[in-house]
């Protein structure tokens, strides 16, 4: 999730901290979430390498999120 929402937002490098207003980021906590939510299924299920499965969720969202709520 850190590296998805590195990717998205700061890959230019990160502005000064003084610019940054946000307490909590809703793009970081719902990819966060649902990783999470993918990994359990996937261990209930046997699906894949349940803790990859919501590594992968959790990064792709984060990107996702932090390049739409970029523009």
């Amino acid at each position: 999730m850190l590296i998805g929402d590195w990717i998205a937002r700061w890959r230019s490098g990160q502005p000064p901290l003084s610019t940054l207003t946000e307490k909590v980021r809703w793009q970081a906590l719902v990819p966060y979430a649902a990783g999470c939510v993918v990994a359990w299924v996937s261990n209930e299920y046997g699906i894949g390498i349940a803790p990859l499965n919501g590594i992968v969720v959790a990064l792709v969202g984060a990107w996702v999120l932090g390049v739409r709520a970029g523009r």
